[in-house]
């Protein structure tokens, strides 16, 4: 905006030095425009040629004010609402009653769902390449999450009811980088390579 604006007093004093420019003229515009900006219709004035149809200042002028105020109607784009994403592995032994038994595995994923609703997308995935930390959930933040520095989180030993209702808890008070999760979910937390984020990312 600031470079506009002294590109439009560039050309302003340009504009000074020719005979159709004169204070008047501009002070004309000023009081036309005080209030809200101008709205210049063209109409015919003869075979192929147009003319402005409110009377004042000449042509530069009026390009000079179209320039500034469509600058200012410009918003600034809008933060994507996308929600927190929950991968829950599914594949080798994760989900698995022979490797990991005495776990409701099969209802763990509509459990979530059921608790999360609107506010988080629950969905299944291949092997996680993490096997010794079976069940693994990996909780991604929210847009708004992701803007405030949140990053993915990876649960291992997601083994029992109240693990998933700690960690829905935290999803619906906002997920990583807008709310500080549960303390006991630190016993589950873990890190991971690299090679082994990308898998849950996309």
């Amino acid at each position: 905006m600031l470079g506009l604006f002294c590109y439009a007093c560039e050309l302003l004093s340009l504009c000074s030095r020719s005979p159709a420019f004169t204070i008047p003229a501009l002070a004309a515009v000023r009081r036309r425009t005080s209030h809200s900006p101008p709205v210049f219709r063209m109409r015919r004035a003869g075979p192929g040629r147009a003319r402005s149809a409110a009377a004042g200042p000449g042509r530069p002028v009026r390009i000079i004010w179209r320039m500034i105020t469509n600058q200012s109607r410009r918003t600034a784009p809008a933060v994507s609402s996308a929600p927190c994403r929950v991968t829950v592995c599914r594949g080798c032994c994760c989900g698995d009653a022979r490797k990991v038994p005495g776990v409701d595995h099969a209802g763990q994923i509509p459990r979530l769902r059921a608790a999360l609703g609107d506010a988080a997308q629950v969905r299944a995935s291949e092997c996680l390449d993490v096997c010794d930390q079976a069940n693994v959930v990996v909780v991604q933040p929210s847009a708004a999450g992701r803007a405030a520095g949140g990053r993915p989180v990876w649960l291992g030993l997601v083994n029992d009811d109240d693990a998933l209702a700690d960690i829905a808890a935290w999803i619906r008070a906002g997920g990583p980088g807008l709310a500080d999760p549960p303390g006991v979910l630190d016993l589950y937390a873990f890190t991971v390579s690299r090679r082994v984020g990308k898998a849950v990312e996309g």
